[in-house]
């Protein structure tokens, strides 16, 4: 039919129909928000920010083309350090932990797909441009030693299997703590064991459902191993289908272990993914991934310290106290109750764990004096900036208060180069011998950064 009517079209009106379709298949590229601020601007304690872009004509979509890691290609390290394979042939590690005897295990898991809730086009969309695979969640625990201690996994087993999109783990004693997408579960944990028989109990159910887009669910313990404490991202980017669906989310938990009881502990988070304790302080920080939607210069994903109580805006307010303009009424007593991030790491970078340098609890990390007192951040790169920003681990400097200072410093690079994705940097521990892990959840390896 098309043929037809299109045989039967006078010269210049196929003209203009050919014109008027390549307008509207090159406009996106043409009329393409794109970042006005230096980026450097825009990262540390007072970043520049500027007036969100809400009406877009057309959303910023920058995913890249995943092309993976040839033999001889590899992550660069900064000056100082070297980078080597740790472990390959994984399937979509997205977060690491290292146990007390040197094993390292590691979280095999995807988004849960629901069978009731298909997935919408853009998300399809980016599966097709990037080649990822669309099946369903590998939802198991593998461990990984390196038993000759040359810096190289030799072992590989499953450690826990049939779980439901797993992702932080926590040890306490002989309980092993793990996090799935809907629940906190506790198995008995045996030094040395390469499997785990036993089912996990669980501890606290956790928000999920359908609609998931922040599925992540990471735990860490206090130093006092008395309380678990739970990231949960929002289900939505700001509220889209109502706060009812919002309950108890966009927050950090705090587990009371003794009971299970739970309380929230910040809110107001859209969704906070990597914590850890700051051995110096002994305060909670984490790292938040903000909100997309208004440009690619807003809004900065950040780092901050934890303070029970704290309501850090979302959906409503971001970065202290700003309105999203996505909403007509603005409920000026809660304004004034947001609280300030401590550190902006730049807008979509998309943050994922937070490791501190030297730190017990996570494997004592010491990459040399460059990176002697602070944090490192491994950013997962967005989909929604143009130029695109993250692909790379960061060390966010501290001073000798505690406090985040100064300006992300590049510690690993090259995960995108241009249009080409080779990796995506995810969870990442210390391996107790100095040296920091980083998961590449993308190219199914686990990379080692050492002092050279």
């Amino acid at each position: 039919m098309l043929k037809n009517i299109w045989s039967r079209m006078s010269y210049r009106r196929r003209l203009l129909s050919g014109m008027l379709l390549l307008a509207c298949v090159s406009a996106p590229f043409i009329i393409r928000d794109r970042a006005h601020v230096p980026f450097d601007q825009v990262t540390g304690v007072k970043p520049v920010l500027t007036e969100p872009r809400r009406h877009l004509l057309w959303p910023v979509f920058n995913p890249g083309r995943f092309v993976g890691w040839s033999d001889n290609k590899k992550p660069e390290a900064a000056s100082g350090l070297k980078i080597s394979l740790f472990a390959e042939k994984l399937y979509h590690p997205h977060w690491l932990y290292l146990l007390p005897n040197g094993d390292i295990l590691a979280s095999e898991s995807k988004a849960p797909i629901s069978s009731r809730h298909k997935p919408g086009f853009l998300k399809r969309l980016f599966w097709h441009l990037t080649r990822r695979e669309t099946d369903s969640s590998p939802d198991r625990i593998v461990l990984l030693r390196d038993s000759n201690h040359d810096g190289v996994a030799d072992q590989k087993t499953v450690f826990i299997d049939q779980l439901h999109s797993p992702f932080g783990i926590a040890l306490k004693g002989d309980i092993l703590y793990v996090a799935t997408s809907d629940a906190v579960l506790a198995y008995p944990y045996k030094r040395g064991e390469d499997h785990i028989t036993e089912a996990g109990r669980q501890i606290v159910a956790l928000p999920a459902g359908d609609i998931n887009l922040n599925w992540t669910r990471n735990i860490t313990l206090s130093p006092d191993g008395r309380y678990l404490y739970a990231a949960v991202g929002s289900a939505t980017n700001i509220a889209e289908k109502g706060m009812a669906l919002e309950k108890e989310r966009a927050a950090v938990w705090e587990i009371d272990l003794k009971d299970n009881s739970h309380r929230l502990y910040t809110a107001g988070l859209r969704n906070p993914v990597g914590m850890a304790f700051n051995p110096q302080t002994k305060a909670l920080w984490t790292v938040v991934d903000e909100r997309d939607g208004v440009g690619s210069d807003m809004v900065p994903d950040y780092m901050t310290q934890l303070n029970p109580g704290d309501y850090y805006g979302w959906p409503q307010f971001y970065w202290g106290g700003y309105p999203d303009r996505h909403f007509k009424k603005i409920d000026k007593l809660t304004q004034t109750t947001v609280s300030w991030p401590d550190y902006s790491l730049g807008p979509h970078v998309a943050p994922l764990a937070l490791v501190f340098a030297h730190d017990p609890a996570s494997g004592n990390v010491d990459l040399g004096d460059s990176f002697k007192n602070g944090a490192f951040v491994s950013e997962h790169g967005s989909l929604y900036r143009y130029p695109w920003s993250g692909y790379q681990v960061v060390f966010v400097p501290f001073d000798n208060k505690g406090e985040a200072t100064g300006k992300p410093i590049t510690v690993v690079k090259n995960f995108r180069q241009g249009n080409k994705v080779y990796g995506l940097p995810a969870g990442m521990t210390g391996d107790g011998a100095g040296a920091l892990l980083i998961a590449d959840e993308a190219s199914n390896r686990i990379w080692r950064v050492a002092k050279s």
